[in-house]
Order: structure tokens, then C-alpha cells, then sequence
């Protein structure tokens, strides 16, 4: 006697393996990333400039969901170093994000990882203007 076999949307979602979507993979940014940094065009953004950029991303601590930036720029082929920014994952934008602020400026970095393509956006604070596009890919050279 055969047994039929009903499999409902909700038994073949069972079938399948858990999603990582949701979850920080510490090896996805891990790395360096070559690329550029453009500017808004805005009024209130006319100091901005675009900006050749060398990233290299390094585990933080306490867990894979941490990640520090080490920012350059590259500046008449020379690499000039622009400062270090930590980076949390967040699972609900899929994004790696990291705040900066001090007495002139409140900002939000934001990098989502297209396979082998780092986008990114610098918001401003309070209103999250969008300052600058960052798109990078991956490299394997760490000195230009």
C-alpha cells in the first residue's frame, strides 16, 4: 500500500537550510576593499570631495558581528590614512553600520555586501542625509 506524500509550502521551508541572511558571516567583510567614496551633490555638502578609497576590514572583539574599518584614501598614489571606524552587523538592514560623532558632525556609516562589492552610504545625523556613495571590491593587494 503506497502512502501519499502532501508537502505544503510550510513542510518544503522546513526542507530547507537555515537562512544566513540574518546572521553576521565575520569572513563576508573581512578583508580589503578598493573603491570610491563620491560626494552628494547638495548645497549643505559643498566641502565634500570625492575620494579614491582603500579599506581594510579586521575581526573586532567580542564576536563575529563586530568588525573595525581602516580607512584611507588615496591621494596622488600615495595612501593617506583617515582613521579607523568600529562596524556592528545589523541584522534588520543587513548591513554592517558604524556611528561616528564629535563637536562638528553626527554621522552613521552603513556597508551591505554585494558578493564580491562593498555599497555603502555616509548619513548625516539627526534628519540621516545622505552625504556620500561608497562602492568598493574586493582586492587582494594591501599596498598601492
Amino acid at each position: 500500500m503506497r502512502i501519499p506524500y502532501v508537502l505544503t509550502l510550510g513542510s518544503l521551508l522546513l526542507l530547507l537550510p537555515p537562512s544566513r541572511a540574518h546572521h553576521a558571516d565575520p569572513g563576508s567583510v573581512l578583508g580589503w576593499w578598493h573603491g570610491t567614496s563620491t560626494c552628494v551633490q547638495a548645497p549643505w555638502n559643498q566641502a565634500c570631495h570625492d575620494e579614491e578609497i582603500l579599506y581594510h576590514v579586521v575581526p573586532s572583539p567580542p564576536d563575529s558581528s563586530h568588525a573595525l574599518l581602516h580607512a584611507s584614501k588615496i591621494v596622488h598614489g600615495q595612501v593617506e590614512p583617515m582613521g579607523d571606524q568600529e562596524l556592528t552587523y545589523m541584522p534588520a538592514h543587513r548591513a554592517w553600520e558604524g556611528d561616528f560623532a564629535n563637536a562638528r558632525v553626527s554621522i552613521r556609516w552603513s556597508f551591505a555586501l554585494r558578493g564580491d562589492t562593498l555599497v555603502g552610504q555616509l548619513l548625516v545625523r539627526p534628519d540621516m542625509r545622505l552625504a556620500r556613495n561608497v562602492f568598493a571590491q574586493r582586492t587582494t593587494a594591501t599596498v598601492y
